[in-house]
């Protein structure tokens, strides 16, 4: 009986899927950023290369439609990943 058991323990090590680990740094050939607003770029905050971390700004503009912002105008931002996650959002008001 422990002949057994062992055998089949030895199997089942013998044959498991080893995950894949890699480490690493991932170079994009190309990014795709894309809004649901038509509107303007004014500055693109970031270059060919650069890492980017939770809260950099990487853009600045303007949406089709959307009149100057005065003092005490409310803002609201919301990102999201291609998925639909929200990645992050702001809100708050112009001083």
């Amino acid at each position: 009986m422990s002949l057994c058991i062992f055998l089949a323990y030895s199997i089942y090590i013998l044959t498991k899927p080893i995950p894949l680990e890699i480490q690493g740094e991932v170079e994009a050939t190309q990014i795709k950023v894309a809004s649901k607003l038509v509107g303007r770029i004014d500055s693109l905050n970031i270059h060919k290369g650069q890492e980017v971390k939770a809260g950099d700004l990487l853009f600045t503009g303007t949406p089709q439609g959307v009149a100057q912002l005065h003092p005490g105008d409310v803002i609201e931002a919301r990102l999201f990943a291609v998925d639909g996650e929200l990645l992050s959002s702001y809100s708050g008001r112009c001083r």
